[in-house]
């Protein structure tokens, strides 16, 4: 198995544009487009932008919607995805990682291997979302800057203002992180829901 282990220090010193598929994806994209080395796709908004990596939490062994599935299914078998390391259903090799809750430690734990479990993939953060694993993702491979394009929560998150906090909450932990480590996070969309300044 691949993991993501592979992938350190590949993005050194690189600007990633963290591409999610809201509203704002085409704007951020084509303002930030010539500081951006290297753009991390999310789920399918790769289908909108073109990327050079390919970043899932969903296990399309999961996906109920066989439209939707097969959409998964049809992405370019040349674009490398990164995918937890329990999916299944994936009819394409991919980098692993260990999925970590952000919310079950006081640290981010992004790239760290266990002691009980030295040839497991490394951990990375995913619950507060797909685009915090791929920014989390962009720095353990080294990345200097990370600018969201399409992180914008509209329409998915007004009936539940608990979790657009929570990941709020992990977006101002990474972006503490990224202080103290001398990176940068940058939210590209100020219309977004998500804003951690």
């Amino acid at each position: 198995m691949k993991t993501l282990d592979a992938l350190r220090r590949s993005l050194t010193d690189k600007t990633v544009l963290v591409a999610a598929p809201g509203p704002s994806l085409k704007a951020v994209h084509d303002a930030q487009r010539r500081q951006i080395d290297v753009v991390i796709g999310c789920n399918l908004a790769v289908e909108k932008i073109k990327a050079e990596w390919w970043l899932v939490v969903d296990d399309p062994g999961r996906i109920r919607d066989e439209s939707r599935k097969a959409r998964y299914l049809a992405i370019d078998q040349k674009l490398p995805l990164i995918a937890p390391m329990t999916s299944r259903g994936w009819n394409r090799p991919f980098y692993a990682f260990r999925p970590v809750d952000p919310f079950s430690t006081s640290d981010l734990r992004m790239g760290t291997k266990r002691a009980d479990a030295p040839q497991d993939p490394p951990d990375l953060p995913c619950f507060a979302g797909v685009p915090f694993a791929a920014a989390c993702a962009a720095f353990v491979m080294g990345a200097k800057q990370v600018i969201l394009a399409g992180v914008d929560y509209h329409g998915t998150v007004h009936d539940r203002p608990e979790q657009l906090q929570r990941i709020t909450e992990s977006f101002v932990l990474l972006r503490r992180w990224c202080r103290e480590n001398r990176r940068e996070l940058v939210q590209g969309s100020r219309d977004s829901l998500l804003q951690f300044v």
